[in-house]
């Protein structure tokens, strides 16, 4: 076989099977991202991730109805967040943020993002326009 010796012939079929299995690996991995390409809610994660990145970068967002108001963060810790970012979020204004704070104080913190019901003026319609700005990290020793 093409003068070849039998070590070399095992390497040229090693290097063969290598090239196959690489291929192959390669399709299933393009199957993959395909796959999640066409995942709708990852599709729409990704436009509204995108939107608000180009928004904050623009300096102004518009709401549901058309109109400009506050950029929003894209990620707000509710334990560290002042009154003023506070109120950037949709649906959030003074009041309501001012009682945010003023419930985080005295509950030392917030364990979960739902513990935002337990705050006056937030139900759960306002919760879930909040949800996907806020989180929450550790609480603040003052």
């Amino acid at each position: 076989m093409l003068g070849l010796t039998r070590q070399e012939r095992w390497v040229l079929a090693f290097l063969s099977l290598a090239l196959v299995i690489g291929s192959l690996l390669n399709v299933q991995r393009r199957r993959d991202v395909e796959k999640q390409a066409s995942d709708p809610e990852a599709e729409a994660f990704l436009k509204r991730f995108f939107e608000l990145s180009t928004a904050a970068q623009a300096e102004t967002v518009r709401d549901e109805a058309g109109k400009k108001t506050s950029p929003v963060p894209l990620l707000l810790d509710l334990n560290r967040a002042s009154a003023k970012e506070l109120e950037k979020l949709p649906r959030i204004g003074p009041a309501l943020a001012q009682r945010i704070v003023e419930a985080r104080q005295r509950r030392g913190g917030f364990k979960r993002v739902e513990d935002l019901l337990e705050v006056k003026g937030i139900g759960k319609k306002t919760l879930e326009a909040i949800r996907p700005y806020v989180c929450v990290g550790t609480a603040e020793k003052n």
